[in-house]
This record gives structure tokens, C-alpha cells and sequence, in this order.
């Protein structure tokens, strides 16, 4: 029998837990699924101390009894894995091989991979090597393709005290190592156990994005909250015309109004694909702009508030279903179809490559009623089911009973008494991650706006992309696109410049310049069959220098160019991790950044 009734011994020293999973990177679904974990675990040990190992732990939501420390942090993770009693890893699709080559392979675990399978499995592994227990909760698991891949799967799920996945397919991918492992539970999406506000703020705080709704539906209006997000594997272009075709298609019937609904903050992300929709939507079409996620109160009260909501991310679709409101879902990864075959909704979610025709059906449809019944009593279900699942591995984490904590950093942890200050435990790390910021755009003739080029070329937060228009097939002298800005630096920090294919040309081909301080580069395009990538270390941490990024034409005549090629300057991340290519070229005075 496990007992939910904290030990004796959490009266005088609290009981601590690491919790590791894609968190602090301003994803809204994935800092709910943590909200939930802390949760269970509160309501287990109101006491419980959490730890998250984050990407950014700035951005880590203020909670009871929850502190964050960089994951890439290694000393760090290791000074608060060796003082945790248990060690939770997850939820969210964190075992799969999108990223596993970029991230090293196997070699990844060894090499302090940022990403993937190793990069997530560092913590674990450490915990094991210390002996705490851990506990994969709520995990998606696949695609999983490589023989590599499935071994570190199995050489991380084989550490687990227990293991929950949230999904059937998950559960089959894990069937080969089952002899290897404990026992595989199934277990919906841990957002169904997390407890939603029963209202949000007042109707009549006149800036709540609900009392918007509320208004525009008290003058008549019908209300569609859409979120989209930017997706490498579909046609976004082509989506977003024929959304906007259904919306336009619906308003010649009723008056619209039109709520745009990030789940992603940041630059290049959701609010960006949302304001590239509104713009395609006709005159008489109101929209309601959201820039970045909204708490969670306000979010519940929109959701309650709207008539429909077209989605693609899955925990918008998921609370929409929870908060009673009918629900379009766009199916661009396996787990959205899954939610809503799950949630008895299968005809509400149609492929990204639907056509304008099936979008306005599918939002009529969705627009004619409430919820069936038997949607909402399968709601319930997997409300109690996933709640029942987190219950369980908290009650676990509690009976285990609290571990003698180490006296001091460890033999030779110096480096990681000096990451966790004085306070030694639970205190929040600033740390700032690198970023590009005030990005203008120019060329030749002078300064450009989005609307000026090709929808490749974008500036993010952790990108810079260059690319003319495809009609463009040759680079004449003279010709130059670039970016120029700051640069916040980050300790450790790298990045990835990637230089496109080159058409065969005679005389002087197109360059590339990367300028960075005070430090320049510059290469040469010769003819190439294929894309090249070069790793370079950014400035210490904490640093803001200026810098530009620059494509230029030939100094004399003209070269050919492909239309589909694009320069880019990548940050530190699922891109760099694992690489090096030495350049192949020297740069100019000043060094190399």
C-alpha cells in the first residue's frame, strides 16, 4: 500500500524533486504540462520543493515551492540532482529522432549535447549514477528510426522507477526493450489533470482579450479563436489562404470576429504566422490580436467566451475540448489526430493540405452546436484518467521518503558550488540566453520591410535567414541583402552559419559576411552541389555587440543563382549541437567570431 502522508522526516527538511522537460522556452503547452507535474506533486507534499532543469529559466512560470536552473547547466544540474529524492522526467514528445544526428548520437551523452534524447537524458542519467530514483511521466515517444535512437531510448527509459507514456503509439515503440524496462502505463496527456479556473478575470475589465469577445458578441458577432503556428513540414503559405478563404467564406453569413491565439511566444512564432492569416482576411472581418500567450485564467475565460477555435497546436485543442467549446483541428503532427480520435472528434480535424471548401464545412459544422455529449463525457474521462496517472507517481515520489542529503558540493564541483551561489539550492539562475535583437533589414538601395522580400527572409530571436526572391536567378554586382543588429552573447553560446548550393559560374562568385564585434568573415561561394555548415563560438557571455549579417553579389558582371537558396545564422541549439566543420577559408583582420 503507498501511503499519501508525507515522512516524519519532511518536517525539518523538505522534499525535493528535479523535474526536466522542455520548459522556460515560452511554449504554453509545454509549461502547462509542468504546472501539472507540480501540481500532482503539491498534492502529494504541499511542501515539495521543485527544481526545473529549463532551457530558459527566466522564463519559468512563478509557482509554490519552484525554483529553475539552466539545464545546459551540467554543475548545476548535477549539484541539484544529488540533493533531489526523485528526479521526474517529462511530459511532452521528448523521445524521438528529429534531432538525434544533429545532437551527436550516442556520442551526444558524452559531448554535453543540447538537444534531443541526449541532451534530455543527461540529468537521468545522472540521476541514476547517484542513485535517485526516476520517474518518465506523461512521454511521447517516436518517430524512432535509427538503431542508435532506440538504444539510448532504451538506455533511458531502462533508469525509470516508473514510466508513463501518453499515448498507444509510445507504448508500441517501447514494446521491443520491454524486458528491459518497468512496467509501460498509458496515460492521456497530463494538461487533462491540471486544474482549470472555474472563471477567469471580470467580464468587465474592458483589456481582458474575454470581455473583447464578450463585447463583440453582445453587438452580434460571431467569435472563432485561431491558432497557428510555423511548421517546416506543410505548405503554411498555401494553409493560411485557404483559412482565410473559409473565414471570409463564413462571413458572408454571419458577422465575424476573429481571435488570434499564440501558444508560442517569440519572434518568428506563432503570433508572426497569426498576423500573416489576418492580413489575407477581408475588410469586414474583425480580428482580436493576442502578441503572446495569455495566463491561464484569461485563456479558460476566452475559450468559454468564443462560438468555434480552429487550432494546430494539440494544447489548444486540448483545453478548447475541456472548456466546452467546439473545436477545428489541423492535423500537422500525429498527436493532434490522436486528441481528438481520443476526445470522439475524428471528422473535427482535417489535414494541413484541406482545401478552403472542407475548412468552412469543418468551421460551420463546429459553429452549428454545442459539444456532443459523448465528447464531453470523454473528456471527463481522460480528465480523470490523466489526473489518476500524476496521483500515482507523486504518491510513489512521497513513500520513497526523503534521502540524507550531501554535505557540500561534491569532490571536485567547485565549478558547481560557484554556479549555485550562497543560497546552494533552490535559488533561480539568471541567465540570459543568446539572442538577436533590432534587426534591420537593408539592400542595396537602402532599408527593407518584411513585406519588401521573400517570406524566407526573417529575422528570429535565434535566427537570421537570407533569401532573394526565386524569380531571381543571377546575382549582379553590387547586388546585397543583409541584416545588421545586436547580439546578446550567451556563455558557451555557438552558432551555425549555413551557406546554400552554388550553380557553377565563371569569374568572381557571390560572398557571404559575417560580421560580429570587431571580428570579420568573409567567404567566398564557390560552386557547390551541396549546402555547407560551419560551427562558430559567439562572444563571452553576457556581451552585446553588433552584428550583420550579409549577402553580396559578385565585385564585377553577374553569377547564377538557385532561387531556393538561403543563407542563415543559427544560435546555439538543436542546429548546432554535435557539429563541426573547420572553414575552409580565412578570415579577415580582426579574427573570426
Amino acid at each position: 500500500m503507498i501511503s499519501a502522508e508525507p515522512t516524519a522526516a519532511s518536517a525539518a527538511e523538505p522534499r525535493r524533486v528535479t523535474v526536466v522537460g522542455y520548459y522556460g522556452a515560452r511554449n504554453l503547452g509545454d509549461d502547462l504540462l509542468l504546472s501539472a507535474i507540480h501540481e500532482g506533486l503539491r498534492r502529494a507534499d504541499p511542501q515539495v520543493r521543485v527544481q526545473v532543469a529549463a532551457e530558459h529559466p527566466q522564463h519559468v512560470a512563478t509557482l509554490p515551492g519552484l525554483s529553475a536552473h539552466s539545464r545546459l547547466d551540467h554543475a548545476a544540474t548535477f549539484e541539484h540532482v544529488r540533493r533531489s529524492d526523485a528526479l521526474v522526467l517529462g511530459g511532452g514528445g521528448l523521445w524521438h529522432d528529429y534531432s538525434f544526428e544533429r545532437a551527436g548520437g550516442l556520442l551526444g551523452f558524452f559531448t554535453a549535447a543540447k538537444v534531443s534524447m541526449p541532451g534530455y537524458g543527461i540529468p537521468v542519467m545522472l540521476a541514476e549514477m547517484l542513485g535517485v530514483p526516476v520517474h518518465v511521466l506523461g512521454i511521447g515517444a517516436g518517430p524512432i528510426r535509427s538503431e542508435d535512437a532506440a538504444r539510448a531510448v532504451r538506455a533511458v527509459a531502462r533508469t525509470a522507477a516508473t514510466l508513463t507514456v501518453r499515448d498507444e503509439d509510445s507504448a508500441r515503440i517501447l514494446e521491443p526493450f520491454a524486458a528491459d524496462l518497468p512496467e509501460v502505463r498509458l496515460a492521456p496527456d497530463l494538461v487533462y489533470s491540471l486544474s482549470l479556473p472555474d472563471s477567469g478575470p471580470s467580464s468587465d475589465e474592458a483589456r481582458s482579450p474575454a470581455a473583447s469577445v464578450a463585447r463583440a458578441r453582445a453587438a452580434g458577432r460571431t467569435v472563432v479563436a485561431v491558432n497557428l503556428r510555423s511548421w517546416a513540414d506543410g505548405d503554411m503559405a498555401r494553409l493560411r489562404t485557404r483559412l482565410a478563404a473559409a473565414l471570409a467564406a463564413v462571413a458572408t453569413t454571419r458577422p465575424l470576429t476573429v481571435v488570434t491565439l499564440p501558444f508560442q511566444a517569440g519572434p518568428g512564432r506563432d503570433a508572426q504566422a497569426l498576423a500573416e492569416l489576418t492580413a489575407l482576411l477581408p475588410e469586414d472581418v474583425e480580428h482580436i490580436d493576442l502578441a503572446e500567450p495569455p495566463p491561464l485564467a484569461e485563456l479558460t475565460a476566452l475559450l468559454r467566451e468564443v462560438d468555434a477555435v480552429v487550432a494546430m497546436r494539440l494544447h489548444a485543442c486540448l483545453l478548447a475540448h475541456r472548456c466546452g467549446t467546439p473545436t477545428v483541428g489541423l492535423d500537422y503532427d500525429p498527436k493532434v489526430g490522436r486528441h481528438f480520435r481520443e476526445a470522439d472528434r475524428a471528422s473535427a480535424c482535417l489535414p494541413l493540405d484541406a482545401d478552403a471548401a472542407a475548412l468552412e464545412h469543418a468551421l460551420r459544422a463546429a459553429l452549428d452546436g454545442p459539444l456532443p455529449g459523448t465528447c464531453v463525457q470523454r473528456i471527463r474521462d481522460l480528465e480523470a484518467q490523466s489526473r489518476a496517472a500524476v496521483d500515482d507517481v507523486a504518491r510513489r515520489i512521497v513513500a520513497a521518503g526523503i534521502r540524507p542529503r550531501p554535505r557540500g558540493p561534491a569532490v571536485g564541483s567547485a565549478a558547481a558550488a560557484a554556479a549555485l551561489g550562497a543560497a546552494a539550492v533552490g535559488k533561480t539562475a539568471a541567465v540570459e540566453p543568446a539572442a538577436f535583437s533590432g534587426m534591420v533589414l537593408s539592400d542595396e538601395k537602402g532599408r527593407l520591410t518584411a513585406r519588401d522580400v521573400d517570406r524566407r527572409t526573417r529575422a528570429r530571436a535565434d535566427r537570421l535567414s537570407l533569401a532573394l526572391p526565386e524569380s531571381e536567378k543571377t546575382l549582379a554586382a553590387g547586388r546585397r541583402l543583409g541584416f545588421s543588429g545586436v547580439l546578446t552573447a550567451a556563455t558557451g553560446a555557438a552558432a551555425v552559419l549555413e551557406l546554400p548550393a552554388v550553380p557553377a559560374h565563371d569569374g568572381d562568385g557571390p560572398t557571404v559576411e559575417l560580421v560580429c564585434g570587431r571580428a570579420a568573415l568573409r567567404l567566398p561561394l564557390p560552386e557547390a552541389a551541396q549546402r555547407r555548415r560551419i560551427l562558430l563560438h559567439t562572444p563571452g557571455g553576457g556581451q552585446k555587440v553588433h552584428v550583420s549579417l550579409t549577402l553580396h553579389g559578385p565585385a564585377a558582371g553577374a553569377a547564377p543563382w538557385d532561387g531556393a537558396a538561403q543563407v542563415s545564422l543559427t544560435l546555439s541549439g538543436e542546429d548546432a549541437a554535435g557539429l563541426w566543420v573547420a572553414p575552409q577559408t580565412s578570415a579577415a583582420p580582426g579574427g573570426r567570431p
